[in-house]
């Protein structure tokens, strides 16, 4: 697949890195769609670009998380992983729709800033679990 290849090439940080500060953007762009292109498809592109963030980082986040784990741990690890991410899908969902009363906007707002300090940690830290 083209994660592999990418995982190769670049290594699974920069796609992390990467991967997430793609995520922001979508993330900033979604409230500001009816602005620049109004209805459903004005939000064709920050989904697309949402996508190609979660695409890239998350199989890379799994995979470091494999590696930081020792041989005996490693499912835990990976399921450790898919549970918060389905945790997330749960309560993510459920917390925009109390933050829409808000506004429109303010789910994706929280969500950009969340995803960003997520980011910032994997820009700024300096050793990785996976570096033993």
């Amino acid at each position: 697949g083209l994660v592999p290849r990418l995982s190769r090439r670049f290594g699974e940080r920069f796609l992390v890195r990467g991967g997430l500060s793609v995520v922001v953007v979508a993330l900033v762009l979604t409230p500001l769609t009816p602005r620049w292109a109004p209805g459903w498809v004005g939000l064709f592109l920050p989904i697309c670009i949402h996508a190609l963030g979660a695409g890239v980082s998350i199989p890379a986040l799994f995979g470091l998380a494999s590696r930081a784990a020792s041989a005996a741990d490693q499912g835990r690890a990976i399921g450790l992983s898919n549970s918060m991410v389905a945790f997330g899908r749960v309560v993510g969902p459920a917390a925009a729709g109390i933050l829409l009363e808000q506004s429109l906007a303010f789910p994706f707002v929280m969500a950009a800033g969340l995803t960003s300090c997520a980011a910032a940690i994997a820009m700024t830290l300096k050793r990785w679990p996976s570096d033993g």
